[in-house]
């Protein structure tokens, strides 16, 4: 689960790296034969300064930054050219928003923007930035005064930050490789050397905070998520990621809010509400996802993908509830079967929609809510369409069989289930039930010899296995069928291999008797006498063989059943002799 949701989020951190510039170090570059691109426009004159300066600087670093292997300029005439095409002026690139934008048409990764002020005595003080062209991450450069007749001097401070930034690229980038080998203590601390050189890495602040949740350092991971959105309240990877950590943290009020506010940035992207639903319902609370998933239908009601995710997500929480109803009770039935009513009316629509192309998981999961929802009726007649459909699908005729039982149509249910095996899905619980049916048509035999070939092909243990026949033994015990009980335990001697369940079968066939013989003691004459005795003498043999059961089950107190039985032996032998 948590890898599911690690590699999707990864995605953000890539595409951050991508929109950030972040670079692979020179070699790599190298290898690849690549070099980025750098818009660098002439520097902004201040107020009451002349262009030249500015304009002097601006070419003196696009001179340095060409001889490096790893960058290169916008040559002068493609620039002049590119002007031309959108009605600019080099003096429109001034303005750092217009020479972001530029650059973005163009594919140029970074931008440079600066400018400078008179600082007195000839000198200027210079303030310039490199920006990634797509997504605006900076890396600003420390202000400095330099001589403005010394552009030389400006353009050598402003490339020494550029090689700064260059080394926190390489670290961002050594970050991102432990990251992709899952060496998050290595990547952690690349990245953090990364944030000492450049602080407001947005990028690197993001992919620490996911390295922070992969460690299961949660609360750190979401204080670094918080601090982003604190200075870029609408970065959207930051609040996707939060959303989670918060849902994996419990806070499903706080998850909900980091994202709604992140869908408010995209109010009609599927795929991105989906990306986000799975990963919530990744993180354990499929509900949580079903509701997020739905709240796109208000804008595409007919949307087949969301119908069935919204499916998907209620019929996995609708099974998560059953199982906390199972362990604890603490968990409503009627907000059961209203989760299964969500999933059957999403898969109806889709099946509406797709009909004999429907994926067959959407059919298995529609017949199972169908009976879920007490409909044996309609889930029987749709698992006959979707085996129809999908006739070698074996999920889709398990989901049948499950119908069939529901329905009390035995015979089928258990030919559908061997239609099952047929198609080589083989499973506990479908041997189970196989043998619970069997049971229930009084074919013992039969659904031993199943449980002992699923014991022998290794898919069942031999208590599991044993525990089933013991069930329905103690169940017709229960509806006064004592001979019945008898023989089915009878029966499953195959089964009762470990030493507990000899024990048991041994103590509770005793019993069967012992209660039987009881009650044929009841007359007290020396016929009933003569039909007890050896009833109880046969209860006294298995509860000799039944020694020691007392240690495993409190309530079997075999010695005292021992002692019982043989005074009741006593009384029929007297009963006897007195009718002679």
């Amino acid at each position: 689960m948590k890898q599911m949701i690690g590699r999707q989020a990864w995605m953000g951190v890539l595409l951050l790296l991508v929109a950030g510039v972040a670079t692979a170090p020179v070699e790599a570059q190298q290898d690849a034969g690549e070099r980025i691109t750098i818009l660098v426009p002439n520097l902004a004159p201040g107020e009451g300064l002349r262009d030249r300066f500015g304009n002097r600087t601006a070419r003196e670093l696009r001179s340095l930054i060409d001889d490096l292997h790893t960058h290169q300029t916008v040559d002068d005439r493609d620039l002049r050219s590119v002007l031309r095409q959108y009605d600019l002026r080099t003096e429109d690139l001034y303005q750092c928003i217009n020479a972001r934008q530029l650059a973005m048409q163009q594919g140029w990764g970074l931008v440079l923007c600066g400018e400078y002020q008179a600082a007195g005595n000839g000198e200027v003080l210079v303030t310039a930035s490199f920006i990634g062209a797509e997504g605006g991450e900076t890396f600003d450069v420390e202000p400095f005064t330099v001589s403005e007749r010394d552009p030389q001097a400006a353009a050598r401070q402003i490339l020494e930050t550029f090689d700064e930034w260059q080394r926190q690229q390489r670290h961002t980038y050594i970050c991102s490789q432990y990251m992709e080998s899952d060496q998050w203590e290595q990547a952690l601390t690349n990245c953090r050397r990364a944030l000492e050189i450049n602080p407001d890495a947005r990028s690197v602040q993001y992919m620490v905070a996911f390295i922070h949740r992969e460690l299961d350092q949660r609360d750190e991971s979401l204080a670094k998520l918080e601090a982003i959105l604190e200075a870029d309240p609408i970065h959207q990877d930051a609040l996707q990621l939060a959303g989670i950590v918060a849902t994996e943290k419990g806070e499903r009020e706080r998850a909900r809010e980091y994202l709604d506010r992140y869908m408010e940035l995209n109010p009609a992207d599927t795929r991105v509400r989906l990306s986000i639903a799975t990963d919530i319902a990744n993180a354990g609370d499929p509900e949580a996802a079903m509701s997020f998933a739905k709240e796109g239908l208000e804008h595409e009601p007919d949307n087949l993908d969301l119908l069935t995710y919204v499916g998907h997500f209620a019929t996995n929480a609708a099974v998560q509830a059953e199982s906390r109803l199972a362990r604890n009770g603490d968990e409503d039935p009627i907000h059961i079967s209203s989760l299964f009513a969500t999933a059957a009316d999403s898969y109806e629509q889709v099946l509406e929609a797709q009909g004999e192309e429907t994926d067959p998981q959407i059919l298995e999961r529609l017949v199972i809510a169908q009976f879920k929802l007490g409909r044996a009726d309609e889930a029987i007649a749709l698992g006959r369409r979707a085996t129809e459909i999908a006739p070698d699908n074996a999920a889709v005729w398990d989901a049948y069989s499950r119908a069939l039982a529901e329905g009390g149509e035995v015979q089928e249910a258990l030919a559908a289930i061997e239609r099952v095996e047929e198609l080589g899905r083989t499973s506990p619980a479908l041997t189970q039930r196989y043998a619970g049916l069997q049971l229930q048509q009084g074919n013992t035999g039969a659904a031993v010899n199943a449980l002992r070939a699923a014991v022998e092909r290794g898919d069942l243990e031999s208590s599991d296995a044993f525990r089933v026949i013991f069930r329905q033994a103690h169940q017709t015990f229960q509806a006064g069928r004592l001979n019945e009980a008898y023989q089915i335990l009878d029966q499953a001697r195959p089964l009762a291999m470990a030493e507990s369940d000899r024990l048991a079968r041994n103590f509770w066939r005793g019993y069967y008797v012992f209660e039987q013989a009881k009650v044929a003691h009841e007359p007290q004459t020396a016929e009933s006498a003569r039909r007890a005795k050896p009833m109880f003498e046969r209860a006294i043999e298995l509860f000799q063989q039944a020694r020691g059961y007392e240690q495993i089950e409190r309530s079997a107190n075999v010695p005292a059943f021992i002692n019982q039985a043989q005074q009741f032996l006593e009384i029929q032998d007297a009963l006897i002799r007195r009718g002679r």
